[in-house]
């Protein structure tokens, strides 16, 4: 009776469990190169995490689960979720096409996989290169292939190992797959070449931090690197800390919009130096440290006055630019010369003299010669011109 409740509960639990793929050995952290067609050699093979010199390691899995017959299928995917087809290759052992096929049984497990390599295949040939790979039906995570439209999104400098096993359904075929896995990210030594800070934003920041500021550096990969704050005394480090940035703050791999940290002391009276340097977390590679300053922090009053003083300043340039503006008005008015014809209105003269009715270009009734003192706009006559007049005219005595 126990016999059969106790395989009862076998059948129960094997129904109701599903195999499994696990990754006994990762790849290894440490970028590695990889190698275009046209070099003529596979290159490294890419070892385990924990592949010493004495002791080589390799990528390897096993079946949790099951025991039996598989298929494993390897391919590269993206870094970045979701997982897809990535169009490099691999090359080595029971590798086409640029995929790893090897059929196993479990009692092999775990399973290394050795002179395993990676091709790096160019942008120019990303299309080609995953058309293929749909044709073969390889998209692990069902994320299509859209993507080979758009080479420029797809980063050719970092993959993971992606593992697909089949298990035998025992009609002879693989035709029941375990959900896929991928591995730890690999990366390209070309993209993780040594950490270099290039120039950073001269303008210090407040011990309060906040305000963003521009660091250019060497190539980095954006998910895996941090910028580290440090102060030190007597040769020892006595405050740590790192900038906040996200990932669309890097600007193609050579520049950082970031956030400094604020500086652990607040009531500062000068300015204080430190250090900044790039940290990259896959391998603890740290860059040549640059100096970098903090200023003191401003007060509200400060600040409010600082303002002021802006705004006051902003009116008076305002002014200066409307008076300027005036004079170069006034400047420019050209004053009437003797020449400009007279337009006269006729009023009454006062003078005792004068005090008879004159018409313009005519004498009075008693035959005393005067000067016209009055011409018509109408007539155009410019006041320094001999006037050719019916009658003679003489100054007034």
């Amino acid at each position: 009776m126990e016999d059969l409740e106790h395989s009862l509960r076998l059948n129960i639990m094997s129904a109701t469990f599903k195999p499994y793929v696990r990754i006994v050995e990762q790849p290894t952290s440490q970028p590695m190169r990889f190698r275009y067609e046209c070099e003529g050699r596979s290159g490294s093979p890419i070892f385990g995490a924990n592949s010493t010199l004495e002791n080589k390691t390799y990528p390897s899995i096993e079946i949790v689960g099951y025991v039996g017959n598989a298929v494993v299928i390897i391919s590269c995917v993206t870094k970045d979720p979701p997982y897809r087809p990535q169009p490099h290759k691999f090359v080595g052992t029971d590798c086409q096409y640029g995929v790893c096929k090897k059929q196993f049984n479990t009692e092999q497990m775990p399973l290394a996989f050795k002179n395993l390599s990676i091709r790096h295949v160019k942008k120019k040939n990303i299309e080609s290169v995953l058309t293929e790979r749909e044709a073969l039906r390889i998209d692990p995570f069902r994320t299509g292939f859209n993507h080979r439209l758009d080479a420029s999104a797809i980063d050719l400098y970092s993959l993971r190992l992606c593992f697909q096993v089949f298990i035998d359904d025992k009609k002879g075929g693989f035709t029941n797959p375990l959900d896929p896995i991928v591995s730890e990210p690999i990366y390209d030594k070309k993209a993780m070449s040594e950490l270099k800070i290039c120039r950073v934003c001269a303008c210090p920041a407040s011990v309060d931090g906040g305000t963003e500021h521009i660091l250019l550096c060497e190539k980095i990969v954006k998910d895996d690197i941090l910028i580290r704050f440090y102060e030190e005394k007597n040769a020892q480090i006595i405050w740590e800390d790192y900038a906040s940035f996200k990932m669309n703050d890097v600007h193609k791999q050579t520049a950082i919009a970031f956030t400094p940290p604020p500086y652990p002391i607040k009531n500062i009276k000068e300015p204080v130096e430190v250090f900044i340097q790039l940290k990259r977390p896959s391998d603890g590679l740290l860059s040549e440290p640059v100096p970098f300053r903090y200023s003191p922090s401003i007060s509200e009053d400060e600040e409010l006055k600082r303002k002021i003083d802006s705004s006051s300043r902003e009116i008076l340039q305002v002014q200066g630019l409307q008076m300027q503006t005036n004079q170069l008005n006034i400047s420019t008015i050209k004053p009437v010369s003797d020449d400009v014809v007279l337009q006269s209105t006729f009023e009454p003269c006062t003078s005792a003299m004068h005090n008879r009715s004159f018409q313009p270009g005519y004498v009075d009734q008693h035959n005393n010669p005067s000067v016209v003192t009055h011409l018509a706009p109408d007539y155009g006559f410019s006041t320094n011109q001999n006037l050719q007049m019916p009658y003679s005219y003489n100054a007034i005595n």
